[in-house]
């Protein structure tokens, strides 16, 4: 075995967002802490890492603007990355996100968190990514030492679509924030909360919408939808909203603060999670930890984040959904339970034990 010498590459917007923020603020501490020698590109502010943390700034391809310049921002990258990294000694790459993984690693050991395999579900949906996914992303996962996923779902769908080796793959959930969790108050309207991180068909907002409606005549609540709006699908979403006269009682949230969110959480009656496909479902934890009752699909990953803390719905059934959305208003002793169960199953998760894991593979690498 080597000794490890690790490089980390991490960047995310100049404003993380979504998951990056998630792994900015609470996991890349905690991996840090376990590897401090560890040099890090990134092209984020040096605020957002630990103090005394090496850092080397590196720009994100996929960010530069124009399509010549991006793709030529990407070769650059491919063909010359590995060779720094070589230069400095370093024999393991960590990317916290597959989308930065190197296609010639130069005999560099490279080991990436791959997080879910949408657009390769959902070709039709993202007709950009799904090419990068093709002569990108999926090569350089296969001229990967290791491979984590975030849940054995996403480990299935890595080896059957991109042919990864399983013996290669280590499962590794994800954790949660403590910190975020806000005391629960009663809001001026109780509502009903749906956390997602787009308006992609895969988020199943639609069939959402149309549940809300079956229940509008029965229930007092507003439905709260927070997500950043994707524009080939929120136009239609929202004239559905129109549609089925509920203008009044839904809302669409975007850009929320870290302390919005967790106000969003601590006020609202339950989470729904209506989602087809999930590659972790980090909202499912926070909703639980902040006390809320869980209403999930059972698909994807869902049930092995959710555990026997959330009463499940088959998510393209839209009267399935509905009705389990009622039985949890209205059943007291039900809620109670998912309650406990929930704070019971967040238990099973932490940022520590997801970056201790992913240093032990970060260090398998080497052999």
């Amino acid at each position: 075995m080597q000794q490890l010498r690790l490089a980390i590459r991490f960047c995310p917007p100049k404003e993380p967002w979504g998951s990056q923020r998630t792994f900015a603020l609470n996991f890349l501490p905690e991996f840090l802490r376990l590897a401090p020698d560890a040099l890090v590109f990134t092209s984020l502010d040096p605020k957002w890492l630990p103090a005394g943390t090496r850092v080397e700034y590196a720009e994100n391809p996929l960010l530069v603007k124009g399509t010549t310049r991006k793709i030529l921002a990407l070769l650059r990258y491919q063909t010359r990355f590995s060779a720094r990294l070589r230069s400095l000694g370093i024999n393991v790459l960590f990317c916290p996100f597959n989308n930065e993984g190197l296609i010639y690693t130069q005999g560099i050991r490279q080991v990436l968190i791959v997080h879910d395999l949408i657009p390769l579900v959902y070709p039709k949906d993202f007709p950009w990514t799904k090419w990068l996914w093709r002569f990108l992303y999926a090569p350089a996962i296969r001229q990967s030492k290791r491979i984590i996923t975030v849940s054995e779902h996403t480990k299935k769908d890595l080896i059957q679509m991109v042919r990864y080796p399983a013996e290669n793959i280590d499962t590794i959930f994800n954790g949660w924030s403590a910190g975020q969790i806000s005391a629960r108050s009663h809001a001026n309207h109780p509502y009903l909360l749906c956390v997602s991180s787009s308006h992609y068909p895969h988020k199943n907002i639609e069939r959402l919408l149309r549940a809300f409606a079956l229940l509008k005549a029965k229930i007092p609540h507003e439905l709260h939808i927070v997500g950043s709006p994707t524009p080939r699908f929120t136009a239609s979403l929202l004239k559905l909203v129109v549609d089925l006269e509920l203008q009044c009682r839904v809302r669409f949230m975007n850009s929320l603060s870290g302390i919005q969110m967790s106000q969003q959480y601590a006020n609202a009656e339950m989470l729904i999670y209506p989602s087809l496909y999930e590659g972790f479902g980090l909202p499912i934890l926070e909703a639980m930890a902040a006390g809320l009752p869980v209403c999930a699909g059972h698909c994807s990953s869902i049930p092995e984040v959710a555990g026997e803390a959330a009463l499940y719905f088959d998510p393209e059934d839209v009267l399935s959904m509905a009705s389990a959305i009622n039985i949890l208003l209205t059943d007291a002793g039900l809620r109670g339970r998912l309650l406990t169960a929930g704070y019971s199953n967040v238990q099973r998760f932490s940022w520590r034990k997801s970056a201790s894991e992913c240093m032990k593979t970060c260090e398998a690498a080497c052999y």
